[in-house]
């Protein structure tokens, strides 16, 4: 069962869709991938730092200099709209056995597969820099003009398998 805010709610209620958007934790930081690209999900909040940073959001720096990057801050290094297809969720709502004792012992591992685009050689160049198996993969459902905090969690998982081809890459990914 999902929660949702009250703006997610209404923006249902009027009609718009929302768009469902892949993080993936990079040694260098997130990259955030959708079937489009996303304008103002993880924008900054106008503030760059001196070391090249960019302030996303949580308290405010302070005047000493100090960076406060507090809940919420995701280091963003790339955003762009390369999903080509939702593979699916696996997750199974009823117990696999008939046996209700041993069916809650027994959990389906949830799973995940996504097809992005790689028909610029993008990610077979970054791959080789920023490995992305074994790293933290994450989907969130929300609109654009959402805060990222009001967005529904679909997944978290870690990726476990990654397909090249000369035109598009396949990540496979399973729950923690």
């Amino acid at each position: 069962m999902y929660r949702t805010t009250i703006g997610f709610h209404e923006r249902l209620q009027q009609g718009k869709i929302p768009v469902a958007y892949m993080l993936i934790e990079t040694p260098i930081g997130w990259r955030v991938f959708a079937e489009k690209e996303i304008k103002s999900v993880f924008d900054s909040a106008g503030a760059i730092y001196l070391d090249g940073t960019v302030y996303l959001g949580g308290p405010a720096p302070v005047s000493d200099g100090d960076d406060y990057l507090g809940e919420g801050y995701w280091g963003i290094i790339s955003k762009g709209g390369r999903v080509i297809s939702w593979g699916g969720f696996g997750r199974s709502l009823q117990p696999r056995y008939s046996d209700i004792v041993a069916s809650f012992s027994q959990k389906e591992i949830q799973q995940l597969s996504v097809e992005l685009d790689n028909a610029d050689d993008y990610f077979s160049r970054l791959i080789a820099q920023e490995p992305f198996v074994g790293q933290a993969v994450q989907v969130y459902l929300g609109f654009e003009d959402l805060p990222q905090t009001q967005h529904i969690p679909l997944f978290r998982g870690k990726a476990t398998e990654l397909q090249l081809d000369p035109t598009s890459m396949t990540l496979e990914a399973q729950e923690r």
